[in-house]
């Protein structure tokens, strides 16, 4: 969680929302945890954003109900994840899509299981508040007592957050005769068998 939690932090502040945060979408590479797949990211300019996108079992409230949103919708997400880390399924389900919306507007879903802490079912409730307005931002996640005392045994993401140059937001130009194109990617290594 504390992993996951700084690199949403360094993609808000940097106003990108990702937009499709699932358990899919996290690799694991020497016991650090990354957040991958940015294909539906977002830079967030304005405040919010409206485009409906995402995992439906991972999507907020907000984005099923087609309204504007804003990184408290990755939280929602965040949520999600965390509770089926707990439960090994998600938090809400549906025979189809209309029952999952139905179940996700309620926001009721079944408790983590009692092994875990309750401060571990707190930060996941306080995740899957139905207003966005009420879930915490990644910074007041942090700030989290239970969280604080697990920080210190987690890699230091400060100074990775401090030393990373932003160039994710960069894209990958193309030069500009189309041709050439061939000249700047790497070799293939496909075997072919010519027998």
């Amino acid at each position: 969680m504390i992993h996951l939690l700084h690199g949403l932090r360094l993609l808000h502040n940097n106003d990108i929302l990702h937009r499709d945060l699932k358990l899919e979408n996290i690799m694991v590479s020497q016991q650090m945890y990354k957040i991958g797949d940015m294909n539906v990211s977002k830079i967030n300019k304005f405040g919010l954003v409206e485009t409906q996108t995402g995992t439906p079992y991972y999507a907020s409230p907000e984005v099923w109900k087609d309204e504007p949103y804003n990184e408290k919708s990755d939280i929602w997400s965040l949520g999600c994840i965390l509770y089926e880390m707990t439960t090994f399924r998600p938090p809400f389900s549906g025979t189809n899509m209309n029952d999952l919306h139905k179940n996700i507007m309620r926001g009721t879903y079944h408790p983590i299981p009692k092994l875990y802490s309750n401060e571990l079912a707190s930060i996941i409730y306080s995740c899957l508040k139905l207003s966005p307005k009420q879930r915490p931002g990644v910074s007041e996640l942090l700030e989290n007592w239970s969280l604080k005392m697990y920080e210190n045994i987690c890699i230091d993401y400060k100074i990775e957050e401090k030393n990373t140059n932003i160039q994710m937001l960069r894209t990958i130009t193309l030069p500009k005769n189309i041709n050439e194109l061939n000249k700047h990617l790497p070799k293939s290594n496909y075997h072919t068998d010519k027998g």
